[in-house]
């Protein structure tokens, strides 16, 4: 009986020790299951941030783009209105003579006017003085019509030239509130972008998932070049690799992080260098070449690649504003970009590039002297 109690009671015990198992497996079960939905949702947030963010830089640096547009045209019809005025100002002299010369010639009339041509003509005057008499006469009228003509015509062009300088004042004021208006735009959109970096920097709370973005970065990187490298062409531009140490540096500025240097303490090599300069610096081609890529891309912002002869790419990143697009042609000194902070960046740096084969070269073997 004593045997049949204990285990019975042991069977008791194995089904309770089971169930209390079973409870904990199911446990942990579910928080991996939740730790899993936590990372998709982390990383379908993390998607929607940095697609914002491109939405946004690319947004920023059209405006910008547009900005510096208009700033240009605006310098041109300021120049132009200042001619006109200039142009206006010379009609009115004009005029002003015209006037004089035609009061004279009033003056001259009136004085013959008062010889009538039959008085003359009756007078025992040399045929041939009356003859001059009558000539002179007629010389001053015809002259006097064509004062008048000019006069008449000169004030058609002064009413033509302020007609210009009204159409001209109102074009500068659009201009000048369009300019308003995008600044206004480029704030916001600025503004938007700082959030957007707040929400995307607290998800990247470790240096493990820094380690992780930049690598993700440049994966996709070499895959775009990978792809450019398949389409490309072979080019008839000027020998690239006969330019080794001779060639521009993209901008101006000091390199803040050179060739295989590590990234942020990171086993992350740089496979280019950063060059730091102020935001809207002029970035320029270094060789003639064809643009093969301009767009955004993750890590590396408003992204421009040009293709070489010989095998040769560069490429500028984190721009401001983009000047070329896919296709275009570029010689040596071109602008192509303005140097910016684009691909969530805090600080403004132009990010460059030589590659070979694909492969990426010192910048500092090619480029002479410093930026």
């Amino acid at each position: 009986m004593k045997k049949i109690l204990f285990f019975t009671f042991l069977l008791i015990w194995q089904i309770g020790f089971s169930a209390n198992e079973s409870d904990k497996l199911q446990k942990i079960n579910q928080q991996i299951k939740s730790v899993k939905e936590n990372l998709t949702h982390k990383q379908a947030e993390k998607k929607t941030l940095n697609d914002k963010l491109k939405n946004l830089e690319v947004s920023i640096g059209n405006v910008a783009r547009k900005l510096d547009d208009n700033s240009q045209q605006l310098k041109t019809q300021v120049k132009k209105l200042d001619q006109l005025k200039t142009q206006e100002s010379a009609i009115k002299i004009k005029i002003e003579e015209q006037q004089t010369q035609l009061q004279k010639q009033i003056e001259t009339a009136y004085v013959l006017s008062r010889q009538p041509k039959l008085k003359v003509l009756l007078s025992q005057q040399n045929p041939d003085s009356i003859s001059r008499m009558m000539k002179y006469n007629e010389y001053i009228n015809f002259a006097r019509v064509r004062y008048i003509k000019s006069i008449n015509s000169s004030l058609q062009e002064l009413v033509e030239t302020e007609k210009q300088v009204g159409e001209q004042t109102r074009m500068i004021k659009t201009l000048v509130e369009n300019q308003a208006r995008e600044k206004q735009s480029l704030q916001h959109n600025f503004n938007k972008r700082k959030i957007v970096l707040t929400e995307l920097n607290q998800q990247i709370n470790s240096q493990q998932s820094r380690l992780k973005q930049l690598i993700d970065n440049k994966r996709e990187l070499e895959s775009l070049v990978s792809k450019l490298r398949e389409q490309a062409k072979k080019q008839t531009f000027t020998s690239f690799a006969k330019m080794k140490g001779k060639l521009p540096w993209p901008t101006e500025g000091k390199v803040v992080q050179g060739f295989g240097t590590s990234i942020d303490g990171n086993r992350l090599r740089s496979t280019g260098v950063t060059i730091s300069a102020p935001i809207g610096r002029d970035v320029r081609a270094i060789a003639p070449g064809r643009v093969v890529f301009a767009n955004w891309l993750k890590g590396y912002g408003l992204l421009l690649i040009v293709e070489h002869s010989d095998g040769f790419m560069t490429l500028y990143g984190h721009n401001y504003s983009l000047y070329k697009t896919k296709g275009q042609t570029v010689k040596t000194g071109d602008l192509i970009a303005k140097v910016g902070k684009s691909g969530g960046f805090s600080k403004s740096s132009l990010y460059f590039e030589i590659r070979h084969a694909g492969q990426p070269v010192n910048p500092a073997r090619w480029c002479a002297g410093k930026p």
